[in-house]
């Protein structure tokens, strides 16, 4: 399609990215020639996969396996397979950045923050081209959120910002609650903000108690994300943006250009994808570049900075929260008498007459939940009490 002339250009701790649309840390960005796909492609910026200065050979390298269902997606893999060691991590960022200029985002894996381990990796890695340092949360110990936690990471953000001659910032996850986050870090700590992590979970399990991913046995945990985490994502990115913390780049569960817009309106800068690269091909990247532009132009922004924020403001000026006043009515015509409305045990509203046509009471305050089970289109609405 023709790109609309809408500006899709954003800023991101202080580096331009021509697209709000970033390639998170994920098998897209496991490779140089990934990277550069994602690059021809349109993303913003590249994630690589996390690295850890540790030795491929002193960790079992199990393939990945995978299972899905409408529900999510569940992804079991060792840390080797899902990690870069220092010298690979190093390679493949000097390779990409020899063949384009697109901004790379060095992932660093965080297994303890005490030391300085995190932050000489993250050197060695702005040495080799990274633009921008995300540390990746996710292999930090269980529990993620205690006190000495919380402490230890607030000290190595610290002595990254001293260190580092680029700009940083943490990747979250749910084990890190966002309202603990928000008052336990202080904004000016780091340059921006990622999110939001796969979460680690049992597994869907056979009655024997084994995994029901194929070829894998034993497990316990494995990683969980899918299209129920935009909500969480949602959340997180309009806490850390109400308590005013630096510029947000926000992904998990989101799916196409309107999600990434939503984002956006509370708050974020940015969205990070890796999902919907695997699994519609790195040409998706463009796509919704074009479709978001579309979208843009059709609410009549003229650049996509300015949609962000939005929600919070339109909150502000509408306070206080309200409703208007509305009630269901029901469409004698369209009913077919079925019995779902009257037997919602909630409601104390609604009750079925002799040939099973619903009445409503005049004192029903118009929750909505009546016209959201009714299976027949048009028989229950809500309508504006005068």
């Amino acid at each position: 399609m023709d790109r609309p002339d809408t500006s899709l250009t954003v800023s991101f701790a202080g580096i331009a990215l021509n697209s709000p649309i970033i390639a998170a840390s994920a098998p897209p960005t496991e490779s140089a020639a990934a990277m550069l796909a994602c690059a021809k492609a349109g993303a913003g910026a590249v994630v690589t996969k996390s690295t850890v200065d540790y030795s491929r050979s002193d960790w079992p390298d199990m393939p990945r396996r995978a299972m899905r269902n409408r529900r999510g997606l569940w992804i079991q893999g060792s840390f080797a397979s899902e990690t870069l060691t220092l010298d690979e991590g190093s390679a493949i960022i000097a390779e990409t950045r020899q063949a384009t200029d697109i901004p790379i985002i060095a992932s660093v894996g965080v297994l303890d923050p005490s030391t300085d381990e995190p932050i000489e990796t993250a050197l060695r890695l702005v040495g080799a081209g990274a633009n921008m340092v995300h540390f990746d949360l996710f292999y930090l110990p269980q529990p993620r959120c205690t006190d000495a936690v919380v402490t230890c990471l607030r000290d190595l953000f610290l002595r990254a910002g001293k260190a580092l001659p680029v700009p940083f910032g943490p990747k979250l996850n749910a084990d890190i609650p966002v309202h603990r986050f928000a008052a336990d870090f202080p904004p000016d700590l780091f340059d921006g903000i990622f999110l939001l992590d796969s979460i680690r979970v049992p597994p869907p399990l056979l009655m024997t108690g084994e995994p029901r991913i194929n070829a894998w046995h034993g497990g316990l945990e494995c990683s969980l994300f899918g299209e129920w985490q935009k909500p969480i994502t949602l959340q997180y990115a309009r806490v850390l943006a109400d308590a005013g913390m630096p510029p947000i780049c926000a992904g998990g569960g989101l799916r196409n250009a309107a999600d990434v817009l939503e984002v956006v309106l509370l708050g974020a800068t940015c969205a990070q994808m890796a999902t919907q690269i695997m699994i519609h091909g790195y040409d998706w990247i463009r796509r919704t570049n074009d479709e978001l532009a579309a979208l843009l132009a059709r609410e009549h922004f003229g650049n996509i900075t300015e949609a962000r924020g939005l929600a919070l403001q339109g909150r502000n000026r509408l306070a206080p929260e309200h409703v208007s006043p509305v009630r269901a009515v029901v469409n004698a015509s369209k009913c077919k008498p079925c019995g779902v409305c009257s037997t919602l045990a909630f409601c104390s509203f609604i009750e079925a007459q002799a040939d099973g046509v619903p009445v409503i009471d005049e004192a029903c305050y118009g929750c909505g939940f009546c016209e959201l089970f009714c299976p027949h289109d048009g028989a229950i609405r809500m309508e504006r009490v005068s």
